[in-house]
């Protein structure tokens, strides 16, 4: 990615990052800050002109280097979820073709037993989520979209729906074939793994499990909805 976008992406990151952990500001205040956080990144990848190829490197090279690695037990967790039946909602506020991206490689990762895939890390771009996933795996996300279907083609915007850590909840996809095809309204227990409290919605929660990557996790409220919350470092 072009280091200017690299740059910029660090210092929105330093402004708007207080915002989202802040313990002294109004919920319709962080919505505000976040939203417009949200765009401006959005902006700056577009006028980055990323390709698809370039992106799918990207990931690469943060495998490779470590800087991105799915936690332990991952696919058995999955799999698992898959053999039962039970659905499996990833619900980013980042964005989704990275995020599934980082699935596929690890996913190959476990096959192959090596990140060098060669040829086969730019095969079948289209259908590979399909086929490397679980089915029952569903990614809920802001999406980038492209000037076409090939390897070279070039970011142009993202879909309508803006996703931020602040409105990632059940109203936000209703009309999703996710939600109808899994028999939603028949569904109220949900188990919930997140970084942030922000990640909670106002439906009726069985367990969270909180990720603490940063302090702030630690001094905000229970939501009222769950009946007990685990906490992993």
């Amino acid at each position: 990615m072009a280091s200017n976008f690299v740059e910029e992406a660090h210092r929105l990151l330093e402004f708007y990052y207080p915002f989202e952990i802040s313990t002294t500001i109004s919920l319709d205040e962080k919505i505000m800050h976040m939203m417009d956080w949200t765009v401006k990144v959005h902006d700056i990848l577009v006028a980055s002109k990323i390709s698809r190829i370039q992106y799918i490197d990207a990931v690469h090279h943060s495998l490779l280097k470590g800087h991105v690695k799915l936690r332990a037990g991952v696919w058995t967790f999955l799999n698992n979820l898959a053999e039962s039946g039970i659905p499996c909602l990833i619900f980013s506020a980042g964005v989704g073709n990275i995020v599934e991206e980082i699935l596929v490689q690890e996913k190959l990762y476990e096959m192959y037993g090596t990140y060098e895939f060669g040829q086969i890390l730019y095969e079948n771009i289209d259908s590979r989520i399909r086929t490397l996933l679980p089915p029952t795996v569903h990614t809920v996300s802001n999406r980038m979209k492209f000037t076409g279907p090939t390897l070279e083609g070039v970011i142009i915007g993202f879909d309508d729906l803006i996703f931020h850590v602040y409105n990632k909840q059940a109203t936000s996809i209703l009309d999703s074939p996710f939600l109808k095809e899994n028999g939603w309204e028949e569904r109220h227990n949900v188990l919930l793994l997140g970084d942030s409290l922000g990640n909670t919605p106002h439906n009726i929660v069985l367990a969270t499990v909180t990720f603490r990557f940063s302090h702030y996790c630690l001094c905000l409220p229970l939501p009222r909805t769950t009946v007990r919350r685990f906490e992993y470092d």
